[in-house]
C-alpha cells in the first residue's frame, strides 16, 4: 500500500513536472540521433533528466523500469530480483549518499549523443563547479549504463 501510495504521488509529481519542462523543450523537436547539450539556461529537473538518460541508454522508455522487481521505483527493499534490480538499487543507494545535494530534485548539465548501444554520455561539471550536480549526474548515468549491461525482464515488472 505504502509503495502503491508513493509510486501515486511519483507520477502526480512527475507529470506537473512533464507540463511545465514541456513549456520550453518538446521532446518531439529533440533529433535523438543528433548530439546535443541540455541548455545551461532550460535545465528540466534530475527526474526528466534521468529519463532521457533511460531512454538514451537502453531505448526503452523509464516506465518500463518503474515498479520493475523489488527496487525500481519509489521505495525499494529485499533482495534484488536480477541484474536492472540490482542497478535500481545501486543508484537508490547512491541517492541517499548523496541525500544532502537533493538529488531527485538537483539538475546538472549532461550530454548525450546516439542512443541504445552507442549511447554515450557525459556529465559536465562547469560553469560552477558544483560537486553535488556532478554526484547527482554520475549517480543517474551510472544507472542508465548499468540497464544498458542487464537484459530486462518484463516478468519481473509489477
Amino acid at each position: 500500500m505504502k509503495r502503491s501510495l508513493m509510486f501515486i504521488a511519483f507520477l502526480g509529481v512527475a507529470f506537473l513536472c512533464q507540463d511545465v519542462v514541456g513549456r520550453y523543450i518538446d521532446d518531439d523537436e529533440v533529433d535523438e540521433d543528433q548530439d546535443w547539450e541540455v541548455p545551461l539556461n532550460r535545465q528540466k529537473r534530475n527526474l526528466w533528466q534521468f529519463k532521457n538518460m533511460i531512454k538514451c541508454a537502453t531505448d526503452r522508455s523509464a516506465w518500463d523500469y518503474n515498479g520493475y522487481g523489488n527496487w525500481c521505483g519509489a521505495g525499494g527493499s529485499g533482495t534484488p530480483v536480477d541484474g536492472v534490480d540490482r542497478c535500481c538499487k545501486a543508484h537508490d543507494q547512491c541517492y541517499d549518499r548523496n541525500q544532502k545535494c537533493n538529488p531527485k530534485w538537483n539538475s546538472y548539465k549532461y550530454s548525450r549523443s546516439g542512443k541504445g548501444a552507442s549511447c554515450r554520455i557525459t556529465c559536465h561539471n562547469y560553469p560552477k563547479n558544483d560537486r553535488c550536480e556532478l554526484n547527482v549526474c554520475y549517480c543517474d548515468k551510472i544507472a542508465a549504463e548499468c540497464f544498458r549491461r542487464h537484459p530486462y525482464n518484463k516478468k519481473h515488472k509489477n
